[in-house]
């Protein structure tokens, strides 16, 4: 069993909070660039690795009201949230069906570590992935994110969720910049490792390569300076 999937000695060990499950569950959506499955994963993930985090009746109280309060002018306005002119109300990954999702993964019975652990390395898998598959929908298909009519010039965007061609792949999992939490850093780490792993052989570009070109090239183009493939393939 990896370290990272032992049973935390630290604060880590106590309720969720309120505060936490609403952090965790905010940025779900940012992460997840509005795809539902990608932001199940997520979820799946928090749980394989938090298993004692639990969400209790008032606390998912807490998120339905933050969510009414904060969530719907991120949803569903320009250059907010990825997915906003791809999806309609009431939907999937609307928040009220989102929170149901996140707190009946949550509190689901914390699976025997070997099966943890495996389910685990699966998700690590698939989330880069996944990652990968919505940079290449909105750098590529879509020719970069909207981010509204507050755009400034690409040069001086410090701010990667005003980006409109960030890439997340890149950035989060290849750069390994820090975002906001650790927890989903912790995630970014492991599918880093993996990737670099991958990487290796070469059945990964036969399968992904043109994918992960297109991505990059987009993202070098509008970042100067940066090399992904060196990073990817790099040491370490």
């Amino acid at each position: 069993m990896s370290e990272k999937l032992k049973p935390p000695e630290t604060k880590e060990t106590e309720e969720l909070t309120p505060v936490k499950a609403w952090q965790l569950f905010f940025h779900s959506y940012f992460f997840s660039q509005g795809e539902s499955e990608l932001q199940y994963d997520l979820f799946s993930w928090l749980h394989y690795n938090y298993p004692r985090w639990k969400i209790t009746p008032q606390v998912a109280g807490y998120l339905r009201e933050m969510a009414e309060k904060h969530m719907s002018r991120f949803v569903h306005s320009e250059g907010v949230h990825s997915q906003r002119n791809l999806i309609p109300k009431n939907i999937e990954n609307d928040p009220p069906n989102m929170i149901n999702r996140m707190t009946n993964t949550f509190n689901q019975r914390a699976e025997a570590p070997e099966q943890a652990e495996e389910k685990n390395k699966m998700l690590v898998d698939s989330i880069a992935l996944e990652v990968l598959a919505m940079d290449h929908r909105y750098l590529i298909k879509k020719g970069g994110r909207s981010r509204g009519p507050n755009s400034v010039p690409q040069s001086e965007i410090k701010n990667p969720a005003k980006d409109p061609f960030l890439s997340h792949f890149c950035y989060y999992i290849i750069e390994g910049q820090s975002s906001p939490m650790e927890e989903y850093d912790s995630l970014w780490r492991e599918c880093r490792k993996l990737m670099k792993e991958k990487a290796k052989k070469k059945g990964f570009w036969e399968t992904h390569g043109e994918a992960l070109k297109a991505v990059t090239d987009i993202y070098e183009k509008y970042h100067p300076g940066k090399n992904i493939r060196q990073l990817l393939l790099a040491e370490g």
